[in-house]
């Protein structure tokens, strides 16, 4: 039998223990370079789950530290709960034995159903949530906004929670305001997703825990984000070229400007060429599509596919700035 001291310090260790993994557990603490994937549709408009270990395999060759599943331009919002369920049980199954960090999008749907899913995040084990605001009813100010995601804190109580500041949700709300107070009230709160410009007022204005960061979402902006700090980075170029994203990164590690600016020019100038030819996601998906060979299919209405002219002009573009091309 154990003393009672002895049980008192077999209780401590216990709750030593438990509190370890829990504070492990809700750490993110991976930087680099996160692609925000695609979600692949058969020609039924189904979605196309047996390709995505493909895609991972691809996505971690190519020096890929991460995956954003679901998020806008993996038309996670234009998903139905079981299909974004489905989804990142493919994710997690493809993704954690090649060492992908997996962050899971839940937000831009009625709240019981980002409630649902941030459940379910949580039973998956992935590494990290990404949140945007309910789509209709939006919040009004940082206080409704943070509220909102203290929602999504309890439901899922062991995951890192970053905020998805997407100007496709159409909220207008003070980020430097809305930082402060997420970070007073919410523990799990690891940070943010934004353009470089909210990026800088929200570091220069607030004092980001160690365990904060901020990721940046903004092609355009790459090298300038390295030069003031930033190191890692939500991207959906990565899911096409991830070579010219790591290409500026080791440029600038390397203190070398010339060479990371030639690349950041080229990473832009290809990709404003492509979405002036196809719109963001569909031309961005149908360039991932040419290049890596897997089929991703056509995006979901109300978004328009890619004709195959314009196809065709994508290829082009990709050929003549050196991008490798797939023989599919």
């Amino acid at each position: 039998m154990y003393s009672i001291s002895g049980l008192t310090f077999l209780c401590v260790l216990i709750i030593n223990v438990f509190n370890t993994r829990c504070e492990d557990y809700a750490e993110f603490n991976q930087k680099g370079v996160f692609a925000t994937v695609f979600t692949p549709f058969n020609d039924d408009g189904s979605v196309n789950y047996k390709v995505i270990p493909k895609i991972a395999t691809y996505l971690k060759y190519n020096g890929i530290d991460g995956v954003v599943v679901a998020d806008t331009p993996g038309e996670g919002p234009n998903l139905n709960l079981c299909e974004t369920k489905k989804l990142l049980d493919s994710w997690t199954t493809a993704g954690r034995p090649l060492g992908l960090k997996v962050v899971a999008q839940i937000g831009g749907s009625a709240l019981p159903v980002i409630i649902s899913l941030a459940k379910y995040a949580a039973n998956l084990q992935v590494d990290a949530l990404l949140v945007l605001p309910t789509p209709y009813y939006k919040p009004e100010d940082a206080l409704q906004l943070v509220s909102l995601l203290e929602l999504v804190a309890k439901a899922a109580p062991s995951l890192p929670i970053i905020y998805n500041d997407s100007h496709l949700s159409g909220l207008n709300v003070d980020m430097v305001s809305f930082f402060k107070l997420a970070s007073e009230r919410i523990p799990q709160f690891k940070g943010l997703k934004t353009k470089l410009e909210v990026a800088l007022n929200v570091k220069s204005s607030n004092n980001l825990r160690e365990n904060q960061n901020i990721y940046i979402s903004d092609y355009l902006s790459i090298s300038s984000a390295l030069q003031a700090g930033f190191d890692t980075f939500f991207d959906v170029t990565a899911s096409v070229y991830p070579e010219l994203i790591l290409e500026i990164i080791k440029s600038c590690k390397n203190s070398d400007d010339t060479a990371a600016n030639e690349a950041q020019q080229k990473l832009s100038h290809l990709t404003n060429k492509i979405i002036a030819k196809g719109g963001v996601i569909p031309g961005l998906k149908a360039a991932a599509e040419i290049v890596t060979g897997y089929k991703f299919g056509d995006p979901r209405q109300p978004l328009q596919p890619v004709s195959q002219e314009d196809k065709n002009d994508i290829k082009t573009i990709l050929e003549e700035n050196g991008c490798r091309i797939s023989a599919f």
